[in-house]
């Protein structure tokens, strides 16, 4: 028999490999993002934004195709690699986490965006 921390613990295990893999899957099931969310996300001074757990950069294909610097960063190679995105903005897609990059961080040096999403 499991104590409640166990199971808390499996269920915790589960949710984290869900985002960990499976990114074609995530990148054919999960739906885009409402032009409207993206119109009242941007200012006309908006050129730099950093997508901090971008997945498979379905924001950051948005931002990009708007003309916005846009870096997608996940820690979850499986679903950058899954990611149409570098056809969009190739030299910005990077492994990372939010308090550790790691990957190419090269690419990210001077970039100093107004706006995390």
């Amino acid at each position: 028999m499991q104590d409640d921390h166990s199971i808390d613990a499996d269920l915790h295990r589960r949710l984290r490999e869900s985002f960990t893999s499976g990114g074609d899957r995530y990148e054919q099931l999960r739906p885009s993002y409402p032009a409207e969310a993206v119109d009242w996300l941007l200012t006309p001074a908006t050129h730099e934004v950093a997508d901090i757990g971008a997945g498979t950069g379905k924001l950051t294909r948005l931002l990009a195709g708007r003309g916005v610097r846009a870096v997608a960063i996940d820690p979850a190679l499986d679903m950058l690699s899954s990611s149409p995105a570098p056809s969009v903005c190739p030299e910005y897609l990077s492994p990372g986490r939010a308090t550790k990059r790691h990957g190419r961080p090269s690419q990210l040096a001077g970039f100093d965006p107004p706006a995390i999403v």
